[in-house]
């Protein structure tokens, strides 16, 4: 700037093409005067020199020194597999740990390289590798199902002059279902014939949990599932109708997230108590031969009776005429509880008519009645 022989307005400006060239103008107009340096240089940092000279004053010199920052250029963020995560990571499982690294090159002076968790800061160590990239390796320990959703950023910076550059990630998890249950256990006695809603459900389970219905060690195809809660809950349905058959078998349901081991599966197990009235088999004897049999021998015979619960009474009939003397009787039901059967719904009895007489041939008449609390049955 050059205004000698001429007034400020008209003074004579130039730039070195070896300095700033175009980039820089000498701003005398304003108070104080200043430099005005566009598009700023990493070469551009140093020490100014501001030289004034006076016709009739001596000179005066004032020093400045620009120190020029360089940001650094965004985050890259890798798992622990080195696979640069863009906005999604894992999904992990409950109990174990993540590991993340983030990596800064650029930026001068070199830049400070954090880790912040929702917000909070969780980690400041870092170091420059050979390649002069800053990294700073952050392992979150003992994951949980509250670190669902949890923002992990890292940051980096070297100047208060702009905000720090930033990456962000967001992490996921597989969990395991946190309880299942049966909702609707009827009484503790089921009547075979009759239909019983059962129904299932399962919470906290992510992806959502499978329901299955297990019945003496197979599963139940015919159910409605459905998810309830935004996936939340999954709750399974199944009518059933028990049998006598069913008595004593389990009926499981289990939940499961097919994403996680077997050592999340959670189970209810409900055992069945079916009642129903008595099943009663009548038999000539085992060790007889209808075709060998006369007048005037010794027959028995044989009744099986299956019940839930155990048969209160017990009677022989014979031409609508109860048979006493020679029959299993009611008294002697205890007995033959107490003796007892692999087959605890089993009661065996045994009734022997003496001296066989002619009028017994061919007649189909009621021999033995049974009857518990559930009904009875010839």
């Amino acid at each position: 700037f050059d205004a000698r022989g001429r007034g400020l307005k008209t003074a004579k400006t130039w730039s070195s093409s070896a300095g700033f060239d175009e980039r820089a103008a000498f701003q005398a107009g304003s108070y104080p005067a200043h430099l005005l340096v566009n598009d700023l240089h990493v070469g551009d940092q140093g020490l100014f020199r501001c030289r004034v000279d006076f016709r009739y004053s001596p000179t005066r010199n004032a020093l400045v020194n620009l120190t020029v920052v360089v940001p650094p250029t965004p985050p890259i963020i890798y798992d622990d597999l080195g696979r640069e995560i863009s906005s999604v990571v894992g999904p992990y499982v409950e109990g174990s740990d993540v590991i993340l690294k983030c990596a800064v090159s650029g930026g001068k002076p070199d830049p400070v390289v954090s880790w912040y968790v929702n917000g909070e800061l969780e980690d400041s160590t870092y170091h420059v590798n050979r390649f002069g990239d800053v990294i700073n390796e952050l392992a979150f320990r003992t994951l949980n199902r509250s670190h669902l959703g949890s923002q992990f950023s890292c940051r980096a910076s070297n100047t208060r002059l702009i905000q720090p550059v930033e990456k962000s990630v967001v992490l996921d998890l597989n969990l395991k279902p946190l309880f299942v249950r049966m909702r609707q256990r009827h009484s503790e006695k089921l009547q075979a014939g009759m239909e019983y809603r059962l129904v299932c459900e399962t919470a906290g389970s992510k992806p959502p949990a499978t329901l299955k219905w297990i019945k003496g060690g197979k599963e139940i195809t015919q159910v409605s599932t459905q998810d309830l809660d935004a996936g939340n809950i999954t709750q399974s349905t199944f009518l059933f109708v028990p049998t006598p058959q069913d008595n004593g078998a389990s009926i499981i349901c289990r939940a499961e997230n097919p994403w996680l081991n077997r050592s999340h599966i959670l189970e209810e197990i409900w055992s069945l108590n079916v009642v129903y009235p008595p099943e009663v088999k009548l038999s000539l004897g085992s060790t007889l031969n209808p075709m060998e049999i006369k007048e005037g021998t010794d027959v028995y015979f044989e009744c099986k009776i299956h019940a839930n619960p155990k048969i209160s009474r017990l009677v022989w009939l014979f031409n609508i005429k109860e048979k006493q003397g020679v029959c299993g009787t009611e008294g002697e039901i205890e007995r033959g509880r107490e003796e007892g059967h692999k087959d605890k719904e089993l009661s065996e009895w045994i009734c022997v008519f003496q001296r066989e007489r002619r009028e017994f041939k061919g007649r189909r008449e009621k021999l033995a009645l049974a009857k518990n609390e559930d009904g009875m049955k010839e």
